[in-house]
């Protein structure tokens, strides 16, 4: 056999104009607060990542139980980021961003984020369109606390799926409002609050000298007291 003339060939796989064609999608853009720090920690990446692991599998799971007709969304997570986008069910990309709101605050991983209504391409290579840039902005110049932001894009076109579950905040933007949606959960809503005072009372003192990280988890406090108050949750107060 003549080495010179040997060669392999090997499948390319170009992809169908079809794939390649945005559509209109509910949209959430999800981001970790504080991930360059977490990550400091010994072995913080691969714990982080666990969780969120556990957490999509959850998610999974309870596709595979309404069926996958039914529950037809797709997430995807790149380093401290989570996009979760569907082309007819709002209502499930926003119980989904509330989920891992709510059960990532239980590890002291607090994130922030937002929900639109907009043009994405999203397939196994690519994620991009308009609406995925409407969703960065609104997160990185507008959630800032740890919140996610609900736009008026989602809140239109998602008609009263978000109905008693935003809140408008004191700048007159709506966020999910993770802590009354708890109340629907079978988690114990004294458990949470009891884990949730604690974790932020832990990140308030590690960000004491930060200030620019501080005001975030006292915005935190703030939205933890002020539901406490109003639903008859005194004992669970942030001092």
């Amino acid at each position: 056999m003549n080495k010179k003339n040997d060669f392999v060939t090997k499948e390319i796989f170009i992809p169908y104009e079809n794939d390649f064609i945005p559509k209109k999608q509910f949209i959430a853009y999800l981001d970790i607060l504080g991930y360059e720090q977490l990550i400091k920690e010994d072995g913080g990446a691969i714990k982080i990542a666990k969780k969120i692991d556990a957490n999509i599998k959850g998610i999974i799971l309870s596709q595979s139980i309404f069926g996958e007709k039914e529950m037809k969304f797709n997430i995807k997570v790149f380093s401290d980021n989570f996009i979760i986008c569907s082309e007819t069910r709002g209502d499930i990309v926003f119980i989904l961003a509330n989920i891992l709101q709510i059960n990532l605050a239980t590890d002291g991983i607090f994130i922030n984020g937002s929900i639109c209504y907009g043009t994405l391409l999203f397939n196994d290579n690519f994620i991009c369109g308009q609406g995925i840039i409407d969703a960065y902005k609104i997160q990185s110049e507008i959630a800032i606390f740890p919140r996610i932001i609900v736009d008026d894009s989602f809140i239109l076109k998602a008609r009263n799926t978000w109905q008693g579950k935003i809140k408008r905040d004191f700048d007159g933007y709506a966020f999910v409002d993770y802590l009354r949606t708890i109340m629907g959960l079978e988690m114990e809503v004294i458990e949470f609050l009891s884990i949730h005072s604690y974790q932020i009372d832990m990140n308030i003192m590690f960000h004491a000298l930060n200030p620019r990280v501080l005001q975030k988890y006292q915005w935190c406090k703030n939205y933890h007291n002020e539901f406490c108050k109003q639903y008859g949750y005194e004992n669970y107060i942030i001092e």
